[in-house]
């Protein structure tokens, strides 16, 4: 049952990453880094996969996504290994109400994410501030990024 739960939560959050207007939305380079993001509610996620991961399935809760990648040295290919960091994030709405993100580190085999949720509520703009630093270097990446929210009934 634990590794259908990987898989199933894998596939969404692979899914997640995938499904963006271009190729590149939601994605950032910083340095030999990769940083792949995107933000969906959790009412999204299966039932099954939410209680493994201890979160609540809501049309008003938000879940972050990232997933790093170091870029592999002397590849043509966009692909690189998945990479382990320290990952802080927060939400900052338009009135500067400021709301810290706690992220979850999941591994699935070569796969790492992190995940986190959030409260939001229909047409609510935030602004996300996420802090990544690669685990063996003493670099830190500074990822921001806007969403506007919007929670059908």
């Amino acid at each position: 049952m634990k590794q259908i739960e990987l898989l199933a939560i894998t596939a969404l959050l692979m899914l997640a990453m995938t499904t963006t207007s271009s190729a590149n939305d939601n994605v950032r380079q910083f340095g030999d880094y990769t940083v792949h993001y995107n933000t969906l509610t959790t009412d999204m996620l299966p039932a099954e996969v939410a209680s493994a991961h201890g979160i609540t399935r809501s049309r008003n809760r938000g879940l972050l996504n990232i997933a790093i990648l170091r870029d592999e040295e002397h590849s043509d290919e966009a692909r690189g290994e998945a990479a382990r960091a320290r990952v802080n994030a927060a939400t900052i709405t338009l009135t500067g109400r400021y709301r810290s993100v706690s992220m979850q580190e999941i591994m699935d085999g070569d796969a790492v994410y992190y995940i986190g949720t959030f409260p939001i509520r229909d047409e609510e703009v935030l602004d996300f501030q996420v802090n990544i630093e690669p685990r063996g270097t003493e670099q830190s990446y500074q990822l921001t990024f806007r969403k506007t929210f919007y929670v059908s009934e």
